[in-house]
């Protein structure tokens, strides 16, 4: 069998193609359309980074060794704060977000 693949030629580019936007126009995108997946995914990595403390401590406090380790639990703390903070974010943009569908919809009923 013989190969019968030919080369494709194609024109030029004239211009900038658009489909290749500003630098973060699809994660703003993505974060207008999907708020809940973006925030919430930043509020379970920074839960997951707020944990690692309190296990670390729970570690050395099964081991006899818990004195003197209680700065990284305030820090353990604060990256929990953040994160229900950050899924609380991304209830309140999905909200805003239906309320504004919910508003063109009746924008576009009442220009019928």
């Amino acid at each position: 069998m013989r190969d019968r693949r030919q080369a494709v030629v194609t024109d030029p580019a004239r211009s900038k193609s658009r489909l290749q936007g500003a630098d973060g126009e699809a994660a703003r995108a993505f974060t207008f359309y999907r708020p809940m997946q973006v925030w919430g995914a930043l509020g379970v990595m920074m839960a997951v980074l707020g944990a690692i403390p309190f296990l670390r401590f729970l570690y050395l406090l099964a081991q006899g060794d818990a004195n003197g380790h209680v700065q990284p639990l305030v820090g353990g703390l604060v990256m929990l704060a953040l994160a229900v903070l950050l899924y609380i974010v991304g209830l309140r943009v999905t909200t805003v977000g239906i309320e504004d569908v919910g508003n063109q919809s009746q924008d576009e009923q009442a220009t019928r």
